[in-house]
Order: C-alpha cells, then sequence, then structure tokens
C-alpha cells in the first residue's frame, strides 16, 4: 500500500504543484502563453491517464518486481519538475509536453 501511496502524492504534487510554475517564452513554447502552456499540461495528463488506463488488456505488467520500480520513477519525476521550475534548464515547451504524457503514464501504470 505505501508504494502506491507514494506514487499518488508525487502524481499530486506534480500536477497541482509544479505545472503551473513552469512556463516558456513564446519562441520555445510553440507561440503559447503560459495560461495556454498550463492548460495543455492539463488537457495531456487527462490524455495520458486515458492511454494508460485505455491499455490494461494491451500490456500486461509483472507487477512484483514494479511494486517498487515505478513508485522511484514517480518521485524522480517529481525531481525532475521541481528542478525544472527551479533552474528551467528543459528547452522546450514539447518536451515538457512529452514528460507530463510519461509521468501520467507511469503513474497510472501502478493500478494496473
Amino acid at each position: 500500500m505505501l508504494p502506491l501511496a507514494l506514487v499518488e502524492v508525487a502524481d499530486f504534487v506534480i500536477n497541482q504543484g509544479l505545472y503551473e510554475l513552469i512556463t516558456f517564452d513564446c519562441e520555445h513554447g510553440f507561440g503559447a502563453s503560459p495560461g495556454s502552456q498550463y492548460k495543455w499540461f492539463q488537457v495531456l495528463y487527462q490524455v495520458g491517464s486515458f492511454v494508460a488506463k485505455s491499455s490494461i488488456k494491451l500490456i500486461q505488467f509483472n507487477m512484483t518486481a514494479l511494486i517498487f520500480l515505478l513508485p522511484l520513477l514517480q518521485f524522480l519525476n517529481m525531481v525532475t519538475f521541481i528542478f525544472n521550475a527551479i533552474y528551467a534548464f528543459v528547452p522546450h515547451f514539447g518536451v515538457v509536453c512529452a514528460l507530463v504524457l510519461y509521468t501520467k503514464v507511469s503513474s497510472v501504470a501502478q493500478h494496473m
């Protein structure tokens, strides 16, 4: 139960606390304003959830091996987003969009 709780806490911190702190200028953000970028992060978050939940029957995981790996990956995702919010080292909006999708897919994988 603890690994699931760790994944959920990290997912909540990323979604509710860090997405709004990550912004790009128009040159590196596909011309989108910071408010629009945040909306895209939320859309991609929900798309990642839909993709992961709808592919439960297609992809089967050995949960014994992944039960401790997935919380570690989600914690690393959270640390990556924290450092990017502070230091802005990710060069483009598209990279963060891919990270948002990956973060939600790896979060939902814990429930499979």
